[in-house]
């Protein structure tokens, strides 16, 4: 369940997901965490910036 919460913040806008995602790197769920970094890392560095996953 966690998961998909975390793969939903992603397809939120660019800052908000980002606020939310970020403390979400540090969560003691090692997947979550790796999932979180993944998400933050994509959302970081598109192009367009608007913070959605294409």
């Amino acid at each position: 369940m966690r998961l998909r919460l975390t793969r939903a913040l992603a397809e939120m806008p660019g800052t908000i997901a980002l606020n939310t995602l970020r403390p979400l790197t540090r969560d003691d769920d090692r997947a979550v965490a790796a999932l979180a970094s993944a998400l933050a890392a994509t959302l970081e560095f598109r192009p367009d910036h608007k913070g959605t996953l294409p």
